[in-house]
């Protein structure tokens, strides 16, 4: 019986929803723990071919876009820092040998101290060609949306799209006033400058993914030894080879979206293009997320595997 109630509380610790139901934990990070600037992963399946290249960049945030509609929203007297720093910028390219290939870029400029987004900008082109630009703002994430209006408008640059929206999603009123509100693919650069203790109880993060907020935990697993084999280069010295088993901390992601209280739809959750069961693979001496698993449709279940690291010259 001792088991089976010890067992239970586990269930309630991960899943209750309590927990992830009102608060998300403020983060306190360490940029000076992060050792990469950019890596690369790939995946073959029988489905197709994906890779995903991420890299930390400096770069100055673009205007804010103007609409054709006269909506008003919170982001119109907000201005977030023109940062010239701190950009993450995700880019995957799926060929599916079935499908036409896609081309993903998700840029997000945010807080290096606490994972704060401040804008993030999303590109698809391939299937229904799109420019999603999201600015945070302390009430709430406004989206401008730009799409070709014909075929001739999608042989142009994004910004010269004329079909444009504007939606603003407010922040949930279920929510702590003082949570944190960052972006998925930061979830790399969390785990890369926060010290995860193997004892730690799993962390809410709060996310705004494409239409709602969602409460993310990474929840700790077993070690396991993993193949590898990829490049480590580093700024004045030679590209080294790491290859054999490595012994790896498991990080699952557990998300839940945080719904108004209406009949909207949950929509899923997605990390670096990948649903499902998402599992990241860590190398905690290293601080470098080596592989990370889950699912692309078109294409199944991926092993996204690390080809290349470009370390950081801290010299």
């Amino acid at each position: 019986m001792r088991l089976l109630f010890l067992f239970v509380c586990g269930i309630l610790l991960i899943y209750g929803s309590p927990a992830l139901g009102t608060e998300a934990t403020t983060h306190v990070l360490d940029p000076a723990l992060v050792t990469w600037k950019s890596l690369t992963y790939k995946s073959q399946s029988f489905f197709g071919t994906a890779t995903a290249v991420v890299e930390l960049q400096t770069c100055l945030q673009p205007e804010i876009p103007a609409t054709r509609d006269d909506h008003s929203s919170p982001a119109e007297s907000y201005h977030s820092p023109p940062l010239d720093k701190f950009c993450l910028s995700v880019t995957n390219t799926i060929k599916p040998y079935l499908s036409a290939n896609r081309f993903y870029q998700t840029k997000v400029w945010f807080s290096p101290d606490d994972g704060a987004a401040f804008r993030r900008l999303r590109l698809l082109r391939g299937e229904k060609d799109y420019l999603k630009d999201y600015i945070f703002t302390p009430s709430g994430v406004c989206r401008y949306r730009k799409t070709p209006r014909n075929l001739e408008e999608e042989k142009l640059k994004p910004e010269l799209w004329s079909n444009s929206e504007k939606t603003f999603y407010p922040f949930p009123g279920s929510l702590s006033a003082t949570a944190i509100v960052s972006e998925s693919s930061l979830l790399l650069y969390y785990l890369s400058a926060r010290i995860l203790k193997a004892d730690m109880l799993p962390e809410e993060i709060c996310v705004f993914h494409k239409k709602q907020y969602h409460l993310v935990k990474l929840i700790r697993g077993t070690p396991n030894k993993i193949q590898v084999d990829y490049i480590v280069q580093q700024d004045g010295q030679n590209k080294l080879v790491k290859r054999g088993k490595m012994e790896l901390a498991s990080y699952r992601l557990i998300s839940r979206p945080v719904k108004k209280d209406d009949d909207t739809k949950a929509e899923k959750f997605s990390f670096m293009g990948l649903a499902g069961n998402i599992t990241i693979y860590f190398d905690e001496e290293a601080r470098v997320p080596i592989r990370i698993d889950g699912d692309i449709p078109l294409i199944g279940r991926v092993h996204f595997k690390l080809q290349q690291i470009t370390k950081i010259d801290r010299k």
